[in-house]
């Protein structure tokens, strides 16, 4: 049938390997495993549109993302400012967390503030259930008598940990297939036990980002 080489297609396309064995003579279509396979149909398969519709009846699939409860996080970022005001040890130190769409910045008198910052926005982001790894620390900068650092909020899988994960699945042999989704990825196979192997398999890995797996289903 139709779909499944455009399937094959779609979670293998962007592999330079499999990309210089393909035809694109057309500009309508891919010719793929003597088929021609529309593009629309291509672009289709890769959307997220795809994972709903009934040609994947028979498969379940999962997604592999890295995002950050931002409700949470200001809940988090709000109790650490109030532990600042009400510790002794940070009186005239203004000190204070500020919260930015993708970092927060920690500001003080010294240095050795900062540091001890560190400690109360991880204990107030834990406290929120929240992964103390969508945190990555610059280094403290002092100018004007203040010292600053930034912590940068990690979301979303970055390019190269999503291919590094996409290998890593093809070369433990599961019986899974993964395609990249923008900054996320999913994974998909005939056997929801295969898929439930497969996370297991991936939250073994340790990865510097916290990742969620969702939206399992057939």
């Amino acid at each position: 049938t139709l779909w499944r080489p455009a399937l094959w297609a779609a979670n293998h396309l962007l592999s330079p390997a499999i990309i210089s064995n393909l035809d694109f003579s057309s500009s309508d279509f891919l010719t793929i495993i003597g088929c021609k396979i529309p593009l629309s149909f291509i672009e289709f398969v890769r959307s997220s549109k795809f994972s709903s519709s009934k040609f994947l009846r028979g498969w379940f699939l999962f997604g592999i993302k890295s995002e950050i409860d931002k409700h949470e996080l200001t809940n988090a970022v709000d109790q650490a400012n109030k532990i600042l005001k009400n510790r002794f040890d940070f009186k005239d130190a203004d000190a204070e967390f500020n919260l930015n769409d993708n970092s927060i910045v920690l500001t003080a008198k010294e240095d050795f503030h900062i540091k001890q910052m560190n400690g109360v926005l991880q204990d107030a982001v834990i406290k929120r259930n929240l992964d103390i790894r969508i945190l990555k620390y610059e280094k403290i900068e002092i100018t004007n008598n203040t010292a600053k650092q930034i912590a940068t909020l990690q979301e979303g899988i970055d390019r190269e940990l999503a291919k590094k994960i996409s290998t890593l699945i093809k070369k433990s042999k599961l019986k899974v297939q993964s395609s990249i989704q923008g900054d996320s990825i999913r994974v998909t196979g005939k056997k929801r036990d295969d898929l439930q192997e497969a996370i297991q398999f991936i939250k073994e890995q340790k990865y510097s980002i916290p990742l969620q797996f969702d939206n399992f289903r057939d």
